[in-house]
């Protein structure tokens, strides 16, 4: 759904989305992350009923993008 790196040491990061509801999708459908690293390779964005998480992203008015996952290594506009 979305991704940020961060290439520094320390860093600060404000995070706004408008209008609201975004942060319905967070806590609706996100998982704390156990340990600082990317998701294993092949994890859907969101885990669980697909259909659920879209139903969630139609009623806070979003809608998926397929986008490659620029992040992962491999992948057109990676950095080590």
């Amino acid at each position: 759904m979305h991704a940020f790196r961060v290439d520094s040491e320390t860093a600060t990061l404000l995070n706004s989305y408008t209008p609201a509801g975004f942060e319905r999708v967070i806590t609706e459908l996100g998982e704390p992350a156990h340990v600082p690293t990317l998701p294993p390779e092949g994890r859907p964005a969101a885990p669980g009923d697909p259909e659920r998480a879209e139903r969630l992203l139609r009623e806070v008015g979003l809608h998926r993008v397929q986008e490659p996952d620029v992040l992962r290594a491999g992948h057109a506009g990676a950095r080590p």
